[in-house]
């Protein structure tokens, strides 16, 4: 048999999220939430300089943009204390 093999340049960038790290007290859920997504974004225009902005761009807009620009960017997702949220005030 003939077995060949093929080398894919495949980028995989690693997005850690730790959800019990909040720089200001969150009072809502809407708030937290917000406080991540802004700082997501912050870190993904430092990380891909060429990421187009738009007034009100989602998350999930860049990450798609990102994918188009370079098709074989993929992502990972590291969700670190993800239950944190469980056990705030604002929650309950």
């Amino acid at each position: 048999m003939d077995y060949r093999l093929f080398k894919i340049n495949i980028l995989f960038s690693v997005i850690h999220i730790s959800f019990n790290d909040t720089r200001r007290r969150c009072s809502s859920y809407e708030q937290y939430i917000e406080q991540i997504q802004n700082r997501l974004v912050r870190d993904l225009v430092k990380e891909y300089p060429g990421v187009e902005l738009y007034d009100e761009t989602e998350v999930i807009d860049i990450l798609s943009y990102i994918n188009s620009e370079n098709p074989l960017t993929r992502f990972i997702f590291v969700l670190d204390e993800w239950d944190f949220i469980f056990h705030q005030d604002f929650v309950t």
